[in-house]
């Protein structure tokens, strides 16, 4: 039990892609630092106290007069990463994601098509109605978005320099 509380809180010492829930209405707000979590939270609930509205979770809660939690009940670490292009990549997914399920407080205006991400939320609500969903990002989504980092131009993982367009394809037929 002491470990997995150790584990819990050292996860807030870690940087990559976060998520902020409103405890009064669920809206989610998704960011990315390269700093520990735990800052990142302190500056959004700096913002909250002193009426800010520089950030957008701040301006949600204070324009429909919510309240804020502590930390460990309204932030989830989605991915621990570092800086650089995966990290981007993986908040524009997860911003198109909280989107495509209406329920973001991030600018909508950021929110561009992107196929793949289709494909992967699509298929994320397909296996939520089965009974064998799991929240864990499965094989053919991180696939996925890698390929998607390889569609722009972007080469980010050992893994990706060592896969070609076409080794994507027969990998992503394999798991369907």
């Amino acid at each position: 039990m002491a470990t997995r509380q150790k584990q819990s809180k050292n996860k807030y010492e870690k940087c990559g892609i976060y998520q902020l829930i409103c405890p009064s209405c669920n809206m989610k707000y998704v960011g990315q630092t390269g700093r520990p979590f735990k800052v990142r939270f302190q500056e959004h609930l700096r913002d909250f106290k002193y009426g800010n509205k520089k950030s957008k979770i701040a301006q949600n809660l204070l324009e429909n007069k919510h309240s804020i939690g502590p930390m460990e009940n309204i932030m989830d670490t989605i991915h621990i990463t570092n800086n650089g292009r995966m990290m981007d990549t993986l908040e524009i997914y997860y911003i198109f994601r909280v989107t495509k399920l209406n329920s973001q407080i991030n600018d909508k205006f950021t929110v561009k098509p992107n196929i793949i991400f289709e494909t992967i939320v699509h298929k994320d609500l397909h296996r939520r109605l089965s009974a064998t969903y799991s929240p864990q990002p499965s094989a053919h989504n991180s696939v996925l978005l890698e390929l998607c980092l390889c569609s722009h131009g972007k080469k980010s993982t050992a893994e990706h320099n060592r896969r070609s367009p076409t080794a994507y394809v027969s990998h992503l037929q394999s798991l369907q």
